[in-house]
This record gives C-alpha cells, structure tokens and sequence, in this order.
C-alpha cells in the first residue's frame, strides 16, 4: 500500500499545482477586475495570493485584472494553449 501511494503522489502533486495555477491565473481575473473597479477592499487580498502562489511565464500576465475583458480571453487563451503545449 505504502509503495503504491508513493506512485501517485507525483501526480497528485502535480495536479493540485495546475488546478491552483487555473484558478490563480484564470477563474480568479475576472472577480479581482470586478473588485479594482467597485474599490473593494479584497482586491488587495487576491493581489498577495495572485503573488505568492502564481507562477507567471510572463510577467505582463500578472496585470491582467487591469485589461478589458476581451484581453483577458486572449491571456486565457494563452494559458490553455500553453498548457496543451506541454501535456501532450
């Protein structure tokens, strides 16, 4: 049982990296874009974690709250482009 589990932690591992990487870098844009524009103060807490868990390939990314919704589909879109890219 124990050699087994070690198997897998690889990629479980690895599959809790890219779930937080999609919410941080994708799902989390739109509410903190909503959140600069209403002045809400959880802006600031999405900011630190957007910082301390992302790991941006390119950093004008990180900004991307400040973009009007159609740039940000094409910095999504960037994101699953690039994600394919390297799975298969």
């Amino acid at each position: 049982m124990i050699q087994s589990s070690s198997e897998f932690l690889p990629y479980l591992r690895q599959c809790i990296h890219d779930d937080l990487q999609d919410f941080l870098q994708v799902e989390l844009a739109r509410p903190l874009r909503k959140a600069m524009k209403r002045k809400r103060p959880v802006k600031d807490l999405m900011l630190v974690m957007r910082d301390v868990a992302s790991d941006w390939l390119n950093v004008d990314a990180a900004e991307d709250y400040k973009q009007t919704k159609k740039e940000i589909e094409n910095v999504i879109f960037f994101f699953i482009f690039f994600n394919i890219l390297f799975i298969c």
